[in-house]
């Protein structure tokens, strides 16, 4: 692995902790800027109330399964590597903006943050800004989580990870690496989630080493040569999704056994490291 060196621009989520101790093991870390969201709505409203209750009571499951997947990268991966942090209450700060342009990285890894603007973007950088979206690219893009919607609508052959150059738009950037997550037929959504983290985490991993270690720079592939594709937003995830999802977790092993998935699979245009184009 290569030992060039990277800045980071992350969430403050465990699986964000956990994906920056793993870079850590790889690469150089310039700095690390972890976006830290405050404001929003009142923590204890009425309509927050009601959703826990309703969550709590009816969707039980997919609320403990991404507590599961929190609890298991605080427990392995409990502080952050060792660099210079900044903490902002948003990434395009004029902070984070200052922070970023001292720096000299081989290359910036976004994971986790809300959509970068233009600014933040001018960041110098040697190589580019890559961004990891755990969804598959440019088939399903947005959240909250593009497993849980692949889930409830029934598209098990979508679930999987991308890893991008950044553009100012949602997951749109142009590919470096796109994988498939098999779900398997007997698992958990708890375990379907932490199989995609992985999974992810080590895309992002091996697709970093690969542009770091190439002789020349990797241009990758737009998503508008692939197809189009759907954009998923938060507001969008209601209580029939939720249902829909839970629904259709039994019919997973189903379309695995029957062959589905495999035949919906074959159809998809994956991009591997090696084929994208180069500059």
């Amino acid at each position: 692995m290569s030992k060039g060196s990277v800045l980071l621009w992350f969430g403050s989520q465990p699986n964000q902790r956990a994906l920056a101790n793993k870079l850590a093991e790889k690469f150089n870390i310039a700095g690390i800027v972890i976006e830290k969201r405050t404001g929003g709505k009142p923590l204890y409203s009425p309509k927050k109330i009601f959703n826990s209750i309703i969550d709590r009571l009816l969707f039980n499951e997919i609320r403990k399964s991404w507590s599961a997947l929190m609890k298991k990268y605080d427990g392995d991966f409990p502080s952050w590597p060792e660099a210079e942090i900044l903490e902002t209450p948003t990434i395009n700060s004029e902070n984070a903006i200052e922070f970023s342009k001292s720096r000299t990285p081989d290359l910036i890894l976004v994971s986790g943050t809300s959509l970068v603007r233009k600014e933040m973007l001018s960041s110098p950088t040697r190589l580019g800004i890559m961004n990891l979206h755990t969804g598959l690219s440019p088939y399903v893009k947005g959240g909250p989580n593009c497993t849980n919607w692949c889930i409830a609508n029934g598209e098990f052959h979508l679930i999987g990870n991308t890893v991008m150059w950044i553009d100012p738009g949602i997951d749109s950037g142009r590919i470096i690496s796109s994988e498939r997550v098999d779900p398997g037929g007997n698992n958990t959504l708890s375990e379907i989630h932490i199989k995609v983290m992985e999974s992810a985490h080590e895309l992002y991993i091996r697709s970093a080493n690969h542009v770091m270690n190439s002789a020349d720079k990797i241009k990758g592939v737009g998503q508008d040569t692939i197809a189009k594709g759907m954009t998923y937003y938060t507001r969008d995830w209601n209580n029939q999704m939720k249902y829909r999802l839970l629904k259709n977790m039994p019919k997973i092993r189903e379309a695995i056994e029957s062959g589905k998935i495999k035949e919906q699979a074959d159809s998809l245009v994956l991009i591997e490291l090696q084929e994208h184009g180069k500059a």
